[in-house]
């Protein structure tokens, strides 16, 4: 069954022969476990299959390392995630300062709150557009519409993904660009799309689209602006 998957077979090819040779099988009385193959058992098979061929390494964030490492020239922002330091730790480096710079004899006063634990941390990012993609974008998005949407939930890590879209000659839609992030505030917003136009104008120095569409989000519509 997997060089049958491998070699670009459907479910419902592979069970039609699936079918026959366990009929044979039976006829003879040589059926065993095997012959009771369901189609649910395929799809599992060819999911995994599947999963081979984007995941790089076991460790995700790995994994993603690598992925823009194969195929930089494809990928216009990367950004990986960097826990920096608490505020809590940065109140008492600010604090340890002030009182190394006081006169001996004096003392600092201290604060009975405890500062907060919130980590202040660069946030990942990936965005990415093919070749094919970025022809989409110059093609059609130069002088027109461009459609941004972010789908949450699409992923187990429940980071929104993000999808270009541009309308062709026959009126449809078809994507220019893909992106998943963690941060979804307008500064974090506006990096990416200033890293999008910029890729775009690499190839032609005077794109510019003339509207962006999105969806009722405000940091969106702030980015935009």
């Amino acid at each position: 069954m997997r060089i049958q998957l491998l070699a670009g077979n459907s479910t419902q090819q592979i069970m039609r022969q699936h079918v026959k040779q366990a009929e044979e099988r039976i006829a003879t009385g040589t059926a065993d476990r095997d012959c009771f193959l369901k189609p649910q058992d395929i799809r599992n098979m060819a999911q995994k299959l599947a999963k081979l061929t984007w995941k790089l390494h076991d460790n995700e964030a790995q994994s993603v390392r690598l992925f823009y490492q194969e195929h930089s020239d494809a990928v216009f922002t990367y950004m990986e995630e960097c826990p920096g330091q608490s505020v809590a730790a940065q109140a008492a480096d600010s604090t340890h300062s002030v009182n190394s710079a006081q006169p001996a004899g004096t003392k600092q006063a201290s604060d009975s709150t405890t500062a907060p634990q919130h980590q202040v941390a660069q946030k990942f990012v990936m965005g990415w557009t093919t070749s094919f993609l970025l022809r989409n974008l110059l093609k059609y998005g130069k002088g027109s519409l461009v459609l941004l949407d972010a789908r949450f939930g699409a992923n187990h890590l429940k980071m929104p993904l993000y999808t270009g879209l541009v309308i062709d000659e026959f009126n449809n839609g078809v994507p220019c660009f893909m992106l998943v992030c963690q941060g979804v505030s307008q500064p974090e917003i506006t990096k990416w799309l200033e890293a999008l136009l910029q890729k775009a104008r690499s190839e032609d120095p005077d794109w510019m689209c003339t509207c962006v569409m999105v969806d009722d989000v405000i940091a969106e519509i702030n980015a935009i602006k």
